[in-house]
């Protein structure tokens, strides 16, 4: 059983663990196809803290009213600063976390949403490296494919589409398959594709 005092002490543990400065790429040209990733050093310690969080989440005793007090806009932003990590274990459990976060937190779906479109542009028009695309975009279809069922408002807009468009064509040489990603964004965002190539 969960209690309310669990909450600050499971989040900061988690926080104190989790979130650090991620070290520099030893290999400047990483190519996540062809070139072996660094794995995480201490990812014995990380897995245990990210299994503890998971299954923290995903308790039938785990009440989201309770933990938007601690699990909030700063929190998800050190989150998706970690999808950068060389470490593909560590990117999976993440992209796990996140999708726990947005299915219980209701009021952080739009705040998620915005910034993974933020790390894509920045990955498009800065640093034309980011660790996580892959992961990023199979997040934002999945939420995506539960927003088809959705009320009309809450379906994804003409900038995320294009967004996502743009991302899914300059991550060719990444693990993803780049056609896979295309077809789903289609899929999705065809009738916001073809609205938006009409005006």
């Amino acid at each position: 059983m969960i209690v309310e005092t669990i909450y600050p002490a499971v989040i900061k543990m988690v926080g104190k663990n989790i979130f650090r400065v991620l070290p520099p790429s030893e290999n400047c040209e990483f190519d996540p196809e062809e070139d072996e990733p660094t794995l995480e050093a201490s990812w014995p310690h990380l897995q245990l803290v990210y299994e503890l969080f998971l299954r923290f989440l995903e308790s039938p005793d785990f009440q989201a009213s309770i933990g938007k007090e601690y699990i909030d806009q700063r929190f998800v932003l050190k989150l998706l600063d970690l999808f950068d990590s060389e470490d593909p274990r560590e990117r999976d459990f993440l992209k796990t976390v996140l999708h726990r976060i947005y299915g219980k937190f209701l009021g952080l779906r739009a705040f998620i949403g915005k910034h993974i479109n933020n790390m894509f542009l920045r990955f498009v028009y800065e640093t034309d490296s980011f660790n996580g695309v892959g992961e990023l975009l199979e997040i934002l279809g999945s939420i995506k494919a539960r927003a088809q069922g959705v009320p009309r408002q809450s379906t994804p807009s003409t900038s995320q589409a294009k967004v996502s468009v743009v991302v899914s064509c300059s991550v060719q040489s990444t693990t993803i398959d780049w056609l896979a990603h295309l077809h789903w964004i289609f899929f999705f965002f065809s009738p916001l594709l073809i609205f938006s190539l009409c005006m």
